[in-house]
């Protein structure tokens, strides 16, 4: 698929909003990881109707919010 095609080149790892909800224990639903996404609270790419979030907004998130746009609307 053309989003593995790009994480083999870019070297980054993408999570899917279902593996991304997972990782976090689901202290938020889906609809709420939506609405952070669009708002570009959590950095992340659109593909089509898709998002894919990168690995590393997971760990910034993990470690205290570092490099999450707080201030997003």
């Amino acid at each position: 698929s053309p989003a593995l095609r790009r994480q083999r080149m870019s070297g980054t790892r993408y999570l899917s909003v279902t593996e991304f909800l997972e990782h976090i224990g689901h202290v938020i639903g889906r609809t709420a990881l939506y609405a952070l996404l669009d708002q570009r609270a959590i950095p992340s790419v659109r593909l089509g109707k898709k998002y894919i979030i990168p690995a590393d907004a997971l760990e910034r998130m993990e470690t205290g919010g570092r490099g999450i746009n707080h201030d997003a609307k």
